[in-house]
This record gives C-alpha cells, structure tokens and sequence, in this order.
C-alpha cells in the first residue's frame, strides 16, 4: 500500500495510491468504461491511442471519460 503524510507547520495532506488500495478497481479501466459508455468509437480512439504509448492513451481517456467519484469501488477498509 503507498502512503505517504507530508506536514508543514499548517496543513497535512495524505497521499494514497488510488488503483488497488483506495479503489477497488484501476482508474485505467474505469476511464475507459466511462468513455466507451460517452462514444461507442472510444475502444477504437484508445487503441489508436495506445499506438503512441500508454501516457498517450491515459491522455485520450482523461479527456474522453466523464468519472462519477461517488460511483467508483472504494474500498472501505482503507477509509476507516
């Protein structure tokens, strides 16, 4: 699990890893399930995507995908 707590003299801020420790599920995944259900042509645009490498791809779908933070697969554990 990656964690990390940087702290100054006023605020904290935690830092988890979302894919596989705050989220039960890969944000990669859940970018493309929301752009697929936007455009039935997103499998074909992340492909094309892909072609010029996994940052390209993650850039397609950051655009394309419209994630719902209230729907995603937490995992409760982790928050309590």
């Amino acid at each position: 699990m990656a964690c990390q707590v940087v702290s100054d003299s006023v605020n904290a801020v935690l830092v988890v890893d979302l894919d596989g420790t705050l989220l039960k599920s890969d944000m990669l995944h859940e970018s493309f399930w929301s752009a697929f259900g936007r455009n039935w042509r997103s499998p074909f645009l992340s492909a094309f995507a892909l072609s010029r490498g996994k940052a390209a791809l993650k850039d397609y779908l950051r655009s394309a995908a419209e994630i719902d933070v209230s729907t995603l697969p937490y995992d409760n554990e982790v928050i309590a």
